[in-house]
C-alpha cells in the first residue's frame, strides 16, 4: 500500500495483486474527500464537473458527453496541444445515487492490445468526515497498462479533489 499526500488530498492505493485474489487486470483506488458523497457522486455525473477533472484537469481541450443513468451512455474527449486526440465512451450499467456508479469503458480508436471488457465501478461511501472514495478499473489488458491507467487515474482524482475544495457543496 501507498500513501499519498497531494495538495492535502489524502487518499490509499492498493495494488490489488499484493492484498487479495484480484485479477492483475484491475486497479483499485481509494481517496478520502472531505465532503458528503452527494457532492463526490454529483462530481461524477454532472458534464461540467466531468470536464473540470476528468482529464487530470488538464489545460487541454476537454469535452465531456454524459447521460448519467442506467443505460445511458457518456464520451469524454480530450485534444491535446500536439493535436493528438483521445477518446473513451461507454454505457452505465448500474447507478445508485449518492453510493455507487458502474460503467463499461471503451477506448475510441482501440488501444492495442484491444480489451472490451473494461468496467468502472465507484463507491462512495460515508466516513464520518466525508466521504471515501473507491475506485476500481477492471478488464485491464496488462501490467504496463495498468501501470499507466494508475498514474492517470491518480492524476485525475487530484483534480477531483481541487474541484471538491473549490466547489464543496452542490
Amino acid at each position: 500500500m501507498s500513501r499519498y499526500y497531494t495538495q492535502s488530498v489524502y487518499f490509499k492505493e492498493y495494488n490489488m495483486a499484493e492484498f487479495d485474489s484480484t485479477p492483475t487486470k484491475a486497479l483499485r483506488i481509494e481517496r478520502d474527500y472531505s465532503v458528503p458523497a452527494k457532492r463526490v457522486f454529483a462530481a461524477w455525473t454532472t458534464e461540467g464537473d466531468l470536464q473540470r477533472w476528468a482529464w487530470g484537469g488538464s489545460r487541454d481541450q476537454v469535452r465531456v458527453e454524459a447521460d448519467p443513468c442506467v443505460g445511458g451512455a457518456y464520451r469524454f474527449t480530450v485534444v491535446r496541444s500536439t493535436g493528438e486526440t483521445w477518446a473513451y465512451h461507454g454505457i452505465y450499467l448500474d447507478i445508485v445515487p449518492y453510493k455507487r456508479i458502474s460503467c463499461t469503458l471503451e477506448w475510441d480508436p482501440a488501444q492495442e492490445p484491444e480489451t472490451n471488457d473494461e468496467k468502472l465501478t465507484v463507491e462512495f461511501l460515508d466516513n464520518g468526515n466525508g466521504t471515501t472514495m473507491v475506485f476500481l478499473h477492471e478488464g485491464i489488458p496488462n501490467a504496463d497498462i495498468r501501470s499507466k491507467h494508475r498514474i492517470n487515474w491518480n492524476d485525475a482524482f487530484n483534480a477531483l479533489g481541487i474541484l471538491l475544495r473549490q466547489s464543496p457543496t452542490y
